[in-house]
């Protein structure tokens, strides 16, 4: 397994896959006037992510703040996707933070484990605070780190520079 870099934990707002940076920085404009006020979260338990036989991920999933995150990336999503020039995404928003990705040639050999891990592991008690919008994109060293942060600004100055 794969423990992401605390630098890595964030919720996503919109996945924007490989679209390109012009693409990128499109949807980052697009969200550009949005403020929110810093929502703070707690855990409330594990999740596997993507394929039921074949996880991609797996994160935690938040309790109290859940619905006020869940509302955020329903209302940024769209016109960050619309913005880069990809399709709706028709899914729910599910807020949720991926700590740990397995080998995509392993995922489905260590579910069985990962399922009994995610059952007795315990879920952080301490709370959390979302207050910024960033833009990622995958580091150019992931030996470390996964992503990169190319800009980043606070929920209540999201349309400053």
């Amino acid at each position: 397994m794969r423990l992401l870099a605390a630098e890595d934990l964030h919720a996503t707002v919109a996945f924007l896959g490989a679209c390109g940076e012009a693409r990128a920085l499109a949807a980052w404009r697009a969200l550009a006037e949005q403020r929110h006020p810093p929502i703070e979260a707690t855990a409330a338990g594990w999740r596997a992510m993507g394929s039921p036989e074949r996880p991609s991920a797996y994160a935690l999933v938040p309790g109290m703040g859940r619905g006020t995150l869940e509302r955020l990336i329903g209302r940024w999503r769209e016109p960050a996707l619309e913005a880069a020039g990809l399709p709706r995404d028709r899914r729910p928003p599910l807020a949720h933070i991926t700590l740990t990705r397995p080998p995509r040639r392993r995922a489905a050999a260590l579910k069985p484990a990962m399922d009994r891990w995610l059952r007795t592991a315990p879920v952080p008690d301490h709370p959390v605070r979302f207050e910024e919008l960033a833009l990622y994109t995958w580091a150019e060293e992931r030996s470390r780190r996964l992503f990169r942060i190319v800009e980043r600004r606070p929920f209540s100055a999201v349309g400053s520079a």
